[in-house]
């Protein structure tokens, strides 16, 4: 019987891929364990851009440095913290807070609490325990002297204090701290305050307002009339409230007017000066009706001259230290953000 012939099928030479040799099933699982990595993949795409968004929106940002006073750094939290705390108790009393200019403020009433406390010691200034235990009773227990009993006095104050903690949501620790920052400001504006003479050369200054350049000139004309300025209050001031002051800012000392007022000191009794623009757009003039040597500093001019020495020591010792702020736009942006998003009111 004659063989069959043999068939022979000759593979391509170089096709050494072991894949085209491996079984369906394998090739099948293959492919799953493939499309579920990229599944996987996919999932934790999706899952991760939110986790990140959060990080990038709600971790990072508080932790980042907007200012730093030598060794000693001011994170954007602690001024969210801060303004939160201001916001809160703004909310109580029924106001809003200004997010416009409130958090430039407070940033750069942190920094310079941050020199004060750094360099208070220079001062010879310091806030005990006592004063601050003082400070609490004062602020939540001001009728503290009705209390005939020492340990009814604290129970009343310990109350009262865990009220008001609980409303801006604060812990005591970081009230009494505050309370520190705050006494320790008192305290250097009183020391560098020290040498400020208590009586000063003062003026008795006067204002007059018109809105428009043809009442510049009827003013400057009258004036040189002889009418008083009394009279060119009556006839021509447009507001009501300076005109029922009859123009009178008061007695105004030296040390308070600083550049181009300062030439107000120079002023002839019963002369005006060249009209100025106020903020509104309208025409200012002012007069010198009076003038005193030595007069005793009335009590909020010499807190402001306190003030104004303050200012000028923080700013002597920010030339020498390592102070470095970078608070801008975007800090800025992030702030409004994270208050408006926490304000118990209406979005402003």
């Amino acid at each position: 019987m004659a063989r069959r012939p043999r068939v022979q099928i000759n593979r391509p030479r170089g096709d050494d891929n072991p894949r085209r040799m491996a079984p369906r099933w394998q090739i099948d699982r293959q492919r799953q364990r493939v499309a579920i990595a990229i599944g996987a993949l996919s999932l934790l795409i999706i899952i991760g851009l939110p986790v990140w968004g959060y990080i990038t929106t709600f971790v990072l940002p508080p932790g980042k440095v907007i200012a730093r006073v030598n060794d000693e750094a001011i994170t954007q939290g602690d001024l969210l913290d801060k303004l939160q705390i201001l916001q809160r108790g703004s909310e109580i009393s029924g106001q809003q807070l200004d997010l416009g200019t409130t958090p430039f403020q407070i940033f750069e009433t942190m920094v310079q609490n941050e020199i004060i406390t750094q360099f208070g010691p220079e001062l010879q200034i310091a806030a005990t325990q006592d004063e601050i235990d003082s400070e609490l009773q004062a602020r939540h227990v001001p009728d503290w002297e009705d209390f005939e009993e020492d340990s009814l006095l604290q129970s009343e104050l310990g109350e009262r204090l865990r009220q008001y903690l609980n409303l801006i949501q604060m812990d005591e620790a970081d009230y009494r701290e505050q309370i520190k920052t705050e006494l320790m400001r008192i305290k250097a504006t009183e020391e560098l305050g020290k040498e400020i003479p208590p009586i000063q050369p003062q003026i008795e200054l006067y204002m007059l307002t018109v809105g428009s350049e043809e009442a510049i000139e009827l003013v400057q004309q009258s004036h040189k009339q002889g009418t008083s300025f009394a009279e060119l209050i009556n006839q021509y001031e447009i507001h009501q409230e300076v005109k029922e002051l009859g123009g009178r800012i008061g007695w105004v000392p030296q040390g308070l007017l600083t550049g181009p007022a300062a030439e107000l000191f120079d002023l002839d009794l019963g002369a005006i000066t060249d009209p100025g623009r106020d903020e509104d757009g309208n025409y200012v003039f002012y007069s010198v009706l009076d003038r005193a040597d030595a007069r005793e500093l009335e009590e909020g001019h010499l807190a402001q001259l306190k003030q104004d020495v303050l200012n000028e020591w923080i700013s002597g010792i920010r030339k020498e230290q390592t102070i470095e702020t970078t608070f801008g736009s975007e800090e800025y942006d992030w702030l409004v953000k994270q208050l408006r998003s926490s304000s118990r009111a209406m979005p402003q």
